[in-house]
């Protein structure tokens, strides 16, 4: 079972480099989730609002008037490049049970928002949260990049993927134009239910005659390589006015588990400008293990990552995190003092060839191609590139004539060859010139 505290030392061996997917978990003893959307604010002001989610349980109880009672602060903090502070919210909640044996249960969630306006631009969010009575605490430091809503253009607001979605009796700090949107703050969502969603469009024309007067409002599920995997019809829309709100459901029914996104596209007949918006979401079947159900996919993709020494190991660590294997503790020690062995600047809380690591990996399971169930990291492309980085140039013959489409990668004064035998995108490596690589000088004379 992957452990939570593996992903601590993963994300602060990472830094702040890797901490750019929301939703995001806290470091710390106390855990929590926090997502974030961005609305139009006051004049040019873009309002963000941050979702915060946490277990109940995990908080220190005191009786109090017959009942148990805790109290948490919570903060948020945006600074800019500089490190000034350009917005901040912080506030105390204070929770009560009638009973400590339904907390001993645990599936208590508890859920919060607050809201900062602030000029649209890229900043670092800082989420806090201390348990008063129990001396615990968590924090999280996420990029965010807040865009410009208060211009002329049609635009939209970001999806708020939401766990439950209905007309509000009363108003609530999830009531959003009449409606209470509580947001599904990890975006995990039970594959085969309905997925509902909530999105603000703004700036719509006024039009000049009945059909300008109306917007096309259509949505998709697309997979990770966006790919649409579930369509649905779109609708022509009468506008309400300058602005209008929109809830949609999509069904997800037949769909395998994995990430998805979920993608809306808005089209304005007077002004003929287009809109587009989406939101990932993990589509879970339900039958994951406890420590699966605790990261997110993009986390787990970054264990994996984190875990993926063979390019960079010698032989004799190789043998070593092996003998390892099947004591997870064992390994996530052998990892730390690897990484740390390798670290260019140790002297620092950032490890570089950490994360250039992860980020050669990212780059080949997003935009290489292997044989099914082979991720891009694992390719021949990838080897290389993960090894020895991106080439400094590229010649590609893909035009079928004489030869098998090949691409030849150069790092200075050598080269990898790749060739596409079957003609079917994968590419394996048939020759180089560096040191230790497979050499085959004849490449192009023969024939697979």
């Amino acid at each position: 079972m992957i452990r939570w505290m593996e992903m601590v030392a993963v994300f602060c061996l990472l830094g702040a480099a890797h901490a750019d997917e929301w939703p995001g978990k806290s470091g710390g003893d106390l855990r929590f989730f926090v997502d974030q959307a961005a609305f139009k604010g006051s004049g040019v002001t873009t309002l963000v609002e941050f979702y915060v989610l946490l277990e109940a349980s995990q908080l220190q109880y005191v009786p109090e008037g017959g009942q148990f009672v805790s109290e948490m602060d919570l903060s948020v903090e945006l600074t800019d490049s500089m490190g000034t502070t350009v917005g901040e919210s912080s506030w105390t909640r204070r929770l009560s049970v009638a009973d400590l044996s339904k907390l001993e249960e645990g599936g208590v969630p508890y859920r919060d928002v607050t809201g900062i306006q602030v000029a649209p631009g890229r900043y670092d969010a800082l989420i806090s949260v201390e348990d008063m009575f129990g001396d615990r605490s968590g924090a999280l430091r996420l990029p965010v990049e807040i865009p410009d809503l208060g211009s002329d253009r049609f635009a939209a607001s970001d999806l708020i993927l939401a766990s439950s979605l209905s007309k509000a009796d009363k108003e609530s700090k999830f009531t959003k134009s009449g409606l209470d949107v509580v947001p599904n703050t990890t975006r995990r969502h039970l594959l085969g239910q309905p997925l509902s969603a909530y999105v603000e469009l703004y700036n719509l024309s006024k039009g000049e005659d009945e059909r300008s007067k109306t917007f096309v409002l259509g949505y998709s599920l697309t997979d990770s390589g966006g790919v649409k995997v579930k369509s649905f019809p779109a609708s022509r829309i009468q506008k309400p006015g300058v602005s209008a709100v929109k809830t949609i459901t999509a069904e997800t029914e037949g769909l395998d588990p994995g990430r998805y996104f979920l993608e809306i596209e808005a089209f304005d007949t007077g002004s003929r400008q287009h809109v587009r918006q989406r939101r990932s979401v993990l589509l879970a079947s339900g039958q994951s293990s406890p420590g699966e159900e605790e990261l997110s996919e993009d986390q787990l993709r970054q264990l994996r990552y984190y875990r993926s020494i063979s390019t960079l190991a010698s032989k004799e660590d190789l043998k070593v995190y092996e003998k390892l294997t099947g004591d997870d503790q064992g390994q996530m020690r052998f990892l730390r003092q690897f990484w740390k062995k390798v670290d260019p600047t140790p002297g620092t809380d950032i490890n570089e060839r950490l994360i250039e690591h992860i980020r050669r990996m990212r780059h080949c399971d997003d935009y290489f191609s292997g044989r099914a169930g082979q991720l891009g990291s694992d390719t021949p492309m990838g080897r290389v590139y993960v090894q020895y980085g991106p080439p400094d140039d590229i010649e590609r013959d893909v035009s079928g004539t004489g030869t098998k489409p090949f691409e030849i990668w150069y790092y200075g004064r050598y080269e990898f060859v790749f060739q596409d035998r079957n003609a079917l995108g994968h590419y394996e490596l048939v020759h180089s010139t560096y040191p230790g690589e497979l050499n085959n000088p004849m490449w192009r004379a023969q024939t697979f």
